[in-house]
């Protein structure tokens, strides 16, 4: 749905009705991948599983080499390796404090689409941020926003193990 948004598409109860040859185009594309797919499933799951039995330092290493090579040959600019080398040490907190990647991945999505929210309130505004606490409701949800997304790095610590423990008593 997202990617109808992003390309002018308004999903609904009418989105089939007025974009049938869309609708249709894209089942029929669906249909051919996924025969595609068990056509080439028996030589690709033979190939990766081949994968496995190489050594762990080697496919390190390829990433790395696969990862550099993709963050700098976009725009040939060293800058984009200190955001890929940033990037990866926020990702390795993330993992480590369990944090899910499915928010991240929608807020990069849908991140875009909210700017122009926030600029336009903040142009109303004369530039305060205060006006996004100076009501009840969204003061409210910005702090929840704010617990849930500490819980994480709560848990790790003793009082967070002793009161935030969710499934069952230590």
């Amino acid at each position: 749905m997202a990617a109808f948004v992003l390309h002018g598409l308004t999903p609904g109860p009418s989105f089939i009705a007025d974009n049938s040859s869309l609708v249709y185009t894209v089942f029929a594309a669906l249909l051919i991948a996924n025969i595609a797919i068990l056509v080439a499933n028996k030589f690709v799951v033979s190939l990766f599983s081949k994968v496995r039995g190489f050594p762990q330092s080697l496919l390190f290493a390829l990433i790395i080499l696969f990862s550099v090579v993709g963050a700098f040959s976009t725009r040939n600019i060293v800058f984009d390796l200190w955001i890929m080398l940033l990037f990866g040490i926020v990702g390795y907190y993330f993992e480590k404090y369990n944090y899910p990647v499915a928010p991240l991945i929608i807020g990069l999505v849908l991140g875009p689409i909210a700017e122009p929210g926030l600029r336009r309130g903040l142009i109303k505004a004369g530039g305060d941020f205060a006006v996004f606490v100076q009501r009840p409701l969204s003061a409210a949800l910005l702090l929840i926003a704010l617990l849930l997304f500490s819980i994480p790095l709560l848990q790790e610590t003793n009082w967070g193990q002793k009161y935030l423990t969710l499934g069952g008593a230590n």
